[in-house]
């Protein structure tokens, strides 16, 4: 082992550098380490993990303007650090963002980095997602490699990613951990292969939250985020969660708190619409239009995201749907798929909590880790006895970074789209004087129209308006006119001007969306004499047969449609011949692709595929609920896939027709 036995300190020591709500804090602590300092700098972050660890300071600071003095300073001294830990943010590297490498919060890897090698704690960890690993993000985690160990650390090597799942919480969670040891000889922290010894084994969904309190009946959670408890949990995982059972593995200081009182239940309005919407869902599956999955009562959890904070548009992350009622989780059932325990108090505004859980590591995952740390430095932590009082406040920082609202889209972009989009075209002749502008157009047209776009940069400014949610109000000058933007690389322009429809204009998404809408406003239809089930691929290519369906899709008056066999493809569904006649006369043929919400062709994938069967026309169809159908329509697929039309179809009553074994979708 590495260094003499502690004698006078039973607890080894740490300091979190991206405390956020407090995740990695209490894993450490539940591992047996003292956390002595936690530093943020979103204000809302520090008032929630200083609520939850009064027992030590938490500084509202970015660590890129910190050095080894001042963490000493707010410490109360120079002292020898067991551990220095922190998650620097991920979303830069992330394979669920847009992997900007010019993120300016890329570069806090390597403040930690090099807060480490100033502070020289006998251990660190940093904690990112696995996309670090991959791609042009790689050099920077090799970079920080180099450098800590040039430092005097013994990285463990391979760098490894854990998931939650395996560490005893209901959460497919995976994470990428950098493991470091100051000195270390011959000696490198162990990555754990799992749950401690004693922790409750993994629940299911609803073995972790089934003992929540219902609120369906509570009006007053609009209003407030704590109801009393309603029910005895029968699982170790809620029994320890609500301090009704303890854990042996827990060396983390006792909490004083009302163990009748859950908080974290503020309701979240869900209109009529969204409500049938989310019943229709079956558990498991994802919702049609927005993106959320609805929780598996009998499986585990998907990874719970974050969204992104107010300097990067204050996104909503996508919340999961309770799996027995049509609404999303609360801020305290997702805690518990999360692995906090119910004393965790979490800043008492939904968008404040889902984030703060979002960015949060697991716990039992850093509790697994600390305890390979613990063993390497030769401690034996005992567990404290006396308890600590928890404010019942959440106080924000007096002096705090101030931070814009939201990227204000609507604001900022119609302004200069216009702008460019008159600079460019000639009202009076309808005409291109020149289709494409540069970025010095862009920042002529910001300073002409006065408004704030300081974030925007060349390779920028056409992605924001593309990934933004207000795409087609922002192009609606343009669009109004016929005219989309798409990017350009041509030498010193970015983007031109494109007739609507073209391949590459931004308000065209290579995905093939299903809005909320497009459900609510789905056509009624009742199958006679054919077995038609949503949840049965092999049944829905007689969908076409329908003349509703068959009218609506190819806007002819008699049409009539003859399937060929059916063949897999390649797991993605079905793939069907088929050809339209009238009057027995043969028209066209095409390609049918039938699949489920899971997985809807591109518009890319959708060209590759009509490339190689030769046609131009392909429909698909896709399973979106229990009771809902999307058809679509696409035309010059070989050249660039246009969706025609499109339509939702609410299946009926099915007649009792035994067809035998069926795929299901």
């Amino acid at each position: 082992m590495v260094g003499q036995k502690r004698i006078l300190r039973q607890r080894p020591t740490a300091v979190d550098l991206f405390c956020g709500a407090g995740g990695m804090s209490l894993g450490f602590e539940q591992a047996g380490f003292d956390i002595l300092l936690g530093i943020d700098a979103d204000g809302h972050h520090v008032a929630t993990h200083a609520r939850n660890f009064p027992q030590a300071p938490t500084l509202c600071r970015s660590i890129a303007d910190l050095d080894a003095e001042s963490v000493y300073a707010s410490l109360g001294g120079k002292l020898e650090l067991d551990l220095v830990f922190g998650g620097p943010p991920c979303q830069g590297f992330s394979h669920m963002g847009l992997r900007d490498l010019a993120d300016p919060r890329n570069d806090l890897v390597q403040h930690f980095a090099r807060l480490v090698a100033e502070l020289q704690p006998r251990a660190f960890v940093m904690e990112n997602v696995p996309g670090m690993l991959s791609g042009k993000a790689r050099p920077i985690l090799d970079r920080t490699i180099r450098f800590l160990t040039e430092a005097g650390y013994r990285i463990t090597l391979p760098v490894r990613v854990l998931d939650a799942a395996n560490f005893g919480v209901p959460q497919k969670r995976k994470r990428l951990f950098l493991l470091g040891l100051r000195g270390g000889g011959i000696w490198t922290i162990p990555y754990p292969t799992g749950a401690c010894p004693g922790q409750p084994p993994r629940p299911t969904v609803w073995e972790a939250i089934g003992d929540l309190p219902d609120i369906e009946n509570r009006d007053e959670l609009f209003a407030k985020d704590e109801t009393n408890y309603d029910k005895t949990p029968s699982k170790a995982y809620a029994k320890v969660a609500r301090g009704l059972a303890s854990d042996p593995s827990d060396n983390s200081h006792p909490r004083e708190w009302s163990g009748e009182i859950c908080t974290g239940c503020w309701r979240v309005r869900h209109s009529e619409q969204a409500q049938a919407i989310y019943a229709a869902t079956p558990p498991g599956h994802t919702v049609p239009g927005h993106k959320l999955p609805r929780l598996d009562p009998n499986g585990i959890a998907p990874t719970l995201r974050a969204g992104s904070d107010s300097t990067h548009g204050s996104h909503t992350a996508p919340r999961p749907i309770h799996p027995r009622q049509p609404r999303c989780i609360t801020a305290r059932e997702a805690a518990r798929l999360h692995g906090f325990p119910d004393w965790f108090g979490f800043y008492p505004l939904k968008w404040h909590a889902y984030r703060q859980i979002g960015n949060a590591v697991c716990p039992p995952v850093a509790r697994a880790i600390g305890r390979e740390i613990i063993r390497v430095l030769d401690y034996t932590p005992k567990k404290p006895q006396e308890f600590i009082s928890l404010p019942n406040a959440f106080v924000l920082p007096a002096h705090r970074p101030r931070t814009l609202k939201r990227i204000p889209h609507m604001i900022h972009y119609p302004p200069v789209v216009k702008y460019l989009f008159e600079l460019v075209f000639d009202v009076k002749r309808s005409e291109f004087d020149r289709g494409r502008f540069t970025f010095a157009d862009v920042k002529e047209a910001i300073r002409a129209t006065g408004v704030d776009l300081s974030w925007t940069r060349a390779d920028t400014f056409i992605p924001e308006i593309a990934r933004s949610r207000n795409v087609k109000r922002i192009l609606a000058p343009c669009l109004s006119k016929g005219y989309s933007i798409r990017p350009s690389h041509d030498g010193s322009f970015i983007g031109e001007f494109v007739r609507v429809g073209e391949s590459g204009a931004v308000d065209q998404k290579d995905i093939v969306g299903v809005r909320s809408r497009d459900v609510a406003d789905a056509v009624f239809v009742a199958p006679s004499g054919v077995l038609l089930d949503p949840l049965m691929a092999s049944t829905l290519p007689h969908l076409l047969s329908m003349e509703t369906v068959a009218r609506s899709l190819w806007q002819m008056r008699k049409v009539h449609v003859v399937l060929g066999p059916a063949s897999n493809d390649n797991g993605n569904g079905l793939r069907v011949e088929y050809s339209l006649s009238d009057d027995g006369i043969s028209i066209k043929g095409g390609l049918l692709l039938v699949s489920n919400a899971r997985r809807i062709p591109t518009r890319a994938r959708i060209g590759r595929i009509a490339q190689t069967a030769d046609v131009d026309e392909v429909v698909v169809l896709a399973t979106l609920t229990a009771h809902h159908v999307l058809a679509a329509r696409f035309e010059d697929c070989r050249i660039s896939p246009r969706e025609a039309c499109r339509g939702v179809y609410e299946i009926g009553t099915l007649p009792q027709t035994s067809m035998g074994e069926e795929q299901r979708s």
